[in-house]
């Protein structure tokens, strides 16, 4: 487990090499009856195990192993002092992030392997938002990421973009393997942009099973969708692709 520690350690400096994770406070319920704000919505929601987030229109449920960290563990991973913010609502610190260009965490997943999947967003210039690519926000990060693990200990590093399938989206995806104590690490962060908005959903494992299990527990949600402020109507099972 100490080593799978310390391969964590690194990979969530890799996650905010790009972007990576914002959290949504365990059994808080942003969703529901009426328009959502903006960040209500890209902070989703977590109920029984399960998270969802209809800006990014997915959902998480990766079942009982998993547990999912909590509104002050969400907020140190964001580099917040959680004490001094308990009357503050999450949406309201993601909104503050964004409006600074800093990265937010909105989920924050493991299991007993020390397996983890995360949703990190950051803003986009104005520029960047009209012409940004998720594509070329991969291929821009790519070498640094794999410069900064290899720093951490990692060998045999490795990345590759590639299009991948995550709850009925297409989108570009880095792909990044690597070898530490003896371990082989996967990690996919897969780039979706909305709006003004980057999200990096992020999974890190040790091993291809894992890997298509973790994929396999983000599916796409019935019902609305949310792009900007504006909720666009989706029939189940019809899957954006991006």
């Amino acid at each position: 487990m100490k080593r799978n520690a310390s391969i964590l350690a690194a990979l969530l400096i890799l996650a905010l090499v790009f972007t990576g994770y914002a959290p949504a406070a365990r059994g808080a319920s942003a969703k529901a009856t009426g328009l959502l704000t903006e960040t209500e919505a890209m902070m989703g929601t977590l109920e029984n195990g399960v998270y969802e987030n209809l800006f990014l229109h997915l959902r998480f449920a990766p079942g009982d192993e998993w547990t999912f960290f909590d509104r002050d563990e969400l907020m140190e991973a964001n580099g917040q002092v959680a004490g001094l913010l308990e009357d503050e609502d999450m949406a309201e610190q993601l909104a503050e992030a964004m409006e600074e260009g800093r990265t937010f965490y909105t989920m924050y997943a493991q299991n007993p392997r020390g397996e983890t999947s995360s949703v990190l967003f950051q803003r986009l210039s104005a520029t960047e938002a009209l012409f940004g690519q998720e594509q070329a926000t991969l291929e821009a990060s790519m070498e640094p990421s794999i410069r900064q693990l290899e720093s951490m200990g990692l060998t045999d590093v490795t990345g590759e973009i590639e299009t991948v399938t995550i709850g009925g989206q297409e989108h570009p995806c880095l792909r990044i393997r690597g070898t530490l104590y003896g371990t082989t690490v996967f990690s996919d962060s897969t780039a979706i942009k909305n709006n003004n908005y980057l999200a990096m959903v992020n999974i890190t494992c040790f091993s291809e099973k894992s890997l298509k299990a973790i994929y396999d527990a983000w599916q796409e949600p019935e019902g609305e969708e949310m792009e900007g402020n504006v909720f666009t109507d989706r029939a189940p099972g019809s899957g954006k692709k991006g």
